[in-house]
């Protein structure tokens, strides 16, 4: 049975994570060891080559249909303009699932996120000077990333409209097995039951993990051979991301929620592109989110 591939392809704070965790426990998926591998985004880990990427699935041989990717990179132009067509080289039955979110929402999301990790879209290099939150405006990829019919608009040269589903996290967190059962009918595959927990690690939060996550780090790192190993297996880009994630935080300081005039510039820069998402794509935004008092009258 030949082996296809499921890449949630975005957005960044929209739930890809969740969704990652509920496509995996289907028997017939196979998740990337890393949740983000990024291949197709970033020059230096395509350059490991399709051998190594498919190296990062446990393949169950006769039950495995797709590999599962979950790189919000995908869908971060203009930065990582070559993702869509690195991705459409794949060879066999390619999916992509597109997660959105309110757009204001998001973007506090995102606010939060750049200013508790101290790294935007090089996550190697921490930001100088820091991010302290909307006080210092809105992150620079911010309203990019937002855009969503522009994030899409790549795909359209090298995808039919029948291999992109669409959806919102708002649907995702009202039913989740509801939206797994689309996910997996999308995919052609049987229903399977999935076991839902509300994910911690893209929870709305100002403090990080500490405690055992670092002990284990740390634990890694101080043994030669392991440390070695994780550095020929792991791309420096995602095992930078791991140490950020284990490290010990302090709580993060700052303003993370829109004010009024905020928001209208927010919607402002975006509402083209919600018209867009209905006009083009055929998703409604203003059936998933409220956004009345800016959306332009009709």
């Amino acid at each position: 049975m030949p082996v296809g591939y499921v890449l949630i392809i975005g957005a960044m704070k929209c739930g890809t994570t969740t969704l990652f965790n509920l496509l995996s426990q289907h028997p017939a998926v196979a998740p990337c060891a890393l949740k983000e591998p990024g291949f197709f985004a970033f020059d230096d880990v395509y350059a490991n080559g399709m051998e190594w990427y498919e190296a990062l699935f446990d393949v169950d041989h006769g039950v495995t249909r797709y590999l599962l990717d979950g790189s919000t990179d995908y869908t971060k132009q203009p930065y990582f303009p070559d993702a869509p067509q690195r991705i459409a080289r794949l060879k066999g039955d390619v999916r992509l699932i597109y997660l959105m979110r309110d757009p204001l929402k998001r973007a506090e999301s995102h606010a939060l996120h750049v200013a508790t990790n101290q790294v935007e879209l090089d996550r190697t290099r921490r930001l100088d000077p820091p991010y302290g939150g909307l006080a210092d405006g809105l992150p620079p990829s911010c309203l990019n990333i937002g855009r969503y019919a522009t994030q899409l608009d790549p795909y359209k040269e090298y995808f039919d409209r029948g291999a992109l589903m669409l959806g919102a996290l708002e649907e995702l967190s009202a039913d989740p097995q509801s939206f797994a059962d689309r996910a997996f009918a999308f995919l052609g595959l049987e229903s399977c039951p999935v076991s839902f927990s509300k994910d911690i690690a893209n929870e709305r939060r100002y403090e990080r993990a500490t405690g055992e996550a670092h002990r284990a780090w740390s634990t890694l790192r101080s043994i030669a051979p392991l440390r070695e190993a994780v550095k020929r297996v792991i791309p420096d880009e995602s095992r930078h991301r791991l140490r950020a994630r284990m490290a010990p935080k302090e709580k993060v300081e700052g303003r993370f929620e829109l004010n009024e005039d905020e928001r209208r510039e927010v919607m402002a820069t975006l509402n083209p592109e919600l018209d867009r998402l209905r006009s083009e794509y055929g998703f409604d935004p203003d059936a998933c989110w409220d956004l009345r008092p800016y959306r332009p009258k009709a």
